[in-house]
């Protein structure tokens, strides 16, 4: 499953597509998550999203926790519209998966959602 993702950091911002294998897309320090983020505030196996269903599901697995929108979520899940930004340590992650729908805007048409 192909999926926009936008990064931003106190240094850069960053946009771009990424395969996420079975529609789950981690992020951590790991070199094996889909998402790499190298920063002492980020776990190794941080967050896992489920991006199969109408809405995102978001499990933290993390030393500090997750900031998903306006919900913390500490070893538990979160289920949360696309689009929704996912705060991890000093990284703000926007996550879109390829064609659905996101507040009435296509990824895929090219109306991801700005930041």
């Amino acid at each position: 499953m192909l999926v926009q993702v936008v990064v931003e950091s106190p240094d850069r911002k960053e946009r771009r597509v990424v395969d996420a294998a079975n529609g789950i897309f981690t992020i951590g320090r790991a070199a094996t998550s889909t998402l790499p983020l190298e920063s002492g505030q980020v776990s190794r196996n941080h967050v896992s999203v489920d991006l199969n269903g109408p809405r995102m599901r978001v499990t933290d697995s993390s030393t500090n926790g997750t900031l998903v929108g306006s919900v913390f979520v500490k070893s538990s899940t979160a289920d949360m519209a696309y689009g929704v930004p996912i705060v991890i340590g000093e990284y703000l992650v926007w996550l879109t998966p390829m064609g659905v729908a996101n507040g009435g805007r296509s990824a895929e048409a090219g109306n991801a959602r700005e930041v």
